[in-house]
């Protein structure tokens, strides 16, 4: 809409940055092409699956800054989860790549914290409940999440989801009367 598009281009003059937009058709070009880069193919690749986002992807843009950037942007723009800084490394993927990784890492990341939220009350309902060897067994699954490591989206959901069940029966016990 033309107030939020107003909205960044105000905040990005301000910090004397350009918003270029994308049309899909860019999606199936490398990064370093799109970021202006000669070393990078033009050529693009057909794009069978379109992330339905809004994707930030920033391009030299300065740490000293970037930082505040990022949070003046959710406050005066919006807050946009999916976004990410180019890298040596990432100039050559496809755009629709390092979007749709970035959408899976984000719910991968809002799995491990819900999960670490999760866990101290489990362990709280198994002090009270020391027997129930289906709560301690998600526990137990649940713990290594804590140390950083890669994690798949569909481990950390299954962890997640058997953190929930084991704690099903335990219900009432945080519901307020």
């Amino acid at each position: 809409d033309s107030v939020h598009d107003e909205n960044m281009n105000a905040l990005a003059a301000r910090y004397g940055y350009e918003v270029v937009r994308w049309e899909e058709k860019d999606l199936g070009h490398v990064v370093g092409h799109l970021t202006g880069r000669a070393d990078y193919p033009a050529d693009t690749v057909p794009v069978p699956h379109i992330p339905a986002t809004t994707f930030f992807l920033f391009d030299e843009l300065p740490r000293e800054t970037l930082g505040d950037f990022i949070a003046d942007l959710r406050e005066e723009v919006g807050y946009f989860p999916h976004k990410a800084s180019t890298t040596k490394n990432n100039l050559t993927w496809r755009l629709v790549d390092l979007i749709s990784h970035n959408v899976e890492e984000h719910a991968v990341m809002e799995k491990l914290t819900r999960v670490m939220r999760l866990l101290p009350l489990a362990e709280s309902v198994r002090a009270r409940f020391p027997d129930d060897a289906k709560l301690a067994q998600a526990i137990d699954a649940a713990k290594p999440y804590t140390k950083p490591r890669e994690v798949e989206a569909d481990e950390i959901t299954a962890c997640y989801e058997n953190l929930l069940a084991a704690l099903a029966p335990y219900e009432k016990l945080f519901q307020k009367s």
